[in-house]
């Protein structure tokens, strides 16, 4: 297996096992968000300080554009109005706008408080239903004793995940994550969408039999639904890059970094079971991500986190999903047995199912022609199985 030429840089990080006193001074939940519509940040912004029973419970640093002058704007009247410890705001390039985002939440991390207890990431879409929210939040402190792990709030707040491309499509969103949580991660995310990245870590933490995800009923959310109000015709450029960024996150870099964080989760529950009260962690980010930990009572752990390369993960998902429903369909309408050979035509059937799942064609001619082709070199493979079956039956 291959791996990156680029060279090896360690990151050194250290966390500490140690009790948390909720003082109400100081904000209870930091809130993480990018926005560059002015009328949904404010009513979010006045959605959190209207429904929260302690005013001091939560700070909000929001991501704006350089050039968006009437957000800049906005975010300095809400400071005005409720504090400028309260509304904050990280001003940095566009970029490529919703889709690097996870690159400047990882920059506003290490703006939060040092005394908040959760982190949050919603989009200016959501509102608090329930009233009185940081009083409900503020019983699950200490729901472990190490103080890691999840609230989930969403419609999936039930979901089990047994494959891990299931991540992709349906993780918890927008669930309450405690800091100590990110303190080991040490960011939002290493590609887009916060909700799917820690899902996975949350996924890779679960094959190591250790489940820090907790389903909530007290809190209700509103506007979780994602892109309601993007216009229409903006929606499948959306989708298009949905996919273009599924594919980066379900490439052997990228599981190799959700394996690496939920290592150095499972070190730091271990060692605090163990009754260590400082965790020290190396790890470079470079394929395959290795993490070398340690704490003060002598344990230490190396592990190098190896992944099996997307076409190996691919085929197994073909194998398991997609050859049987086929193999079922061909025997229905055409009844005759299929047996798939590496021949011209398997590598034809193999080519253009490639093709299909990686271009971003608009034409929907070029893919019902492309689909039909491939149920034709399927029947074709079917009869010539066919045809070699009666030879060795004369045989």
């Amino acid at each position: 297996m291959s791996t990156d030429s680029t060279p090896k840089v360690w990151n050194t990080i250290t966390v500490k096992n140690e009790a948390y006193v909720y003082d109400e001074r100081y904000p209870l939940v930091s809130i993480h968000l990018a926005s560059n519509r002015p009328d949904q940040f404010t009513q979010l912004v006045e959605n959190v300080h209207s429904t929260v029973t302690n005013k001091n419970a939560y700070e909000i640093i929001v991501k704006i554009d350089t050039e968006d002058a009437r957000m800049i704007e906005c975010v300095k009247q809400l400071a005005d109005t409720y504090g400028t410890d309260r509304i904050k705001a990280l001003i940095g390039p566009r970029k490529d706008g919703p889709w690097s985002t996870w690159e400047f939440y990882n920059a506003m991390f290490h703006m939060t408080h040092e005394k908040v207890y959760f982190m949050w990431n919603p989009s200016d879409e959501v509102r608090f239903v329930t009233p009185g929210w940081d009083k409900i939040l503020q019983k699950y402190i200490g729901f472990y004793q190490d103080n890691i792990f999840r609230l989930k709030l969403s419609d999936n707040r039930l979901r089990n995940f047994y494959q891990f491309h299931e991540v992709l499509g349906s993780p918890d969103n927008f669930p309450f994550m405690t800091k100590k949580w990110m303190d080991l991660c040490g960011l939002w995310g290493d590609c887009h969408s916060p909700d799917l990245f820690h899902q996975a870590v949350s996924y890779y933490l679960g094959l190591d039999n250790i489940f820090r995800d907790i389903p909530i009923f007290d809190i209700e959310l509103g506007g979780i639904e994602a892109g309601l109000l993007i216009p229409p015709e903006k929606m499948y450029s959306r989708t298009q890059n949905i996919r273009r960024l599924w594919l980066i996150a379900l490439s052997k870099q990228m599981r190799s970094r959700y394996m690496a964080h939920a290592k150095k989760i499972r070190f730091f529950i271990q060692s605090c079971e163990k009754g260590a009260h400082v965790v020290t962690i190396k790890e470079t980010a470079r394929y395959p991500s290795t993490v070398v930990c340690s704490n003060d009572i002598g344990m230490r752990e190396t592990v190098k986190c190896l992944i099996r390369g997307k076409i190996v993960y691919g085929m197994r998902l073909m194998a398991r999903y997609t050859l049987s429903k086929m193999y079922g369909a061909l025997k229905k309408f055409f009844n005759m047995p299929v047996s798939v050979t590496f021949s011209p035509l398997t590598l034809t059937f193999l080519l253009i199912a490639n093709l299909l799942l990686i271009s971003d064609t608009h034409s929907t001619i070029v893919r019902l022609i492309s689909l039909l082709t491939i149920y034709l070199i399927i029947w074709l493979m079917g009869k010539t199985h066919k045809r070699i079956k009666a030879a060795q039956n004369l045989k």
